[in-house]
């Protein structure tokens, strides 16, 4: 079973992510199972999230976005 991810190059587990940014445990694990749709991520977190993984919030924005895609899902 494939772990679940936020994007194709995440290299750490959600829950190591979430424990890291003090968030509740179902907050990023419902963004891998595209139970929600990043457009509706608050911009606190997505800026979090991304000095948390080095990038650029716009670059993680796309790539979360690109991934939720290939995915499929329940928001489509």
């Amino acid at each position: 079973m494939e772990k679940l991810k936020l994007f194709e190059k995440q290299n750490v587990s959600l829950y190591q992510v979430q424990k890291e940014l003090g968030y509740a445990i179902q907050t990023l694990y419902r963004y891998a199972r595209n139970e929600r749709k990043i457009e509706n991520m608050p911009g606190k977190m997505l800026v979090e999230l991304a000095k948390y993984f080095k990038m650029e919030p716009e670059k993680l924005y796309v790539e979360i976005q690109k991934y939720q895609k290939q995915l499929g899902g329940k928001n489509e």
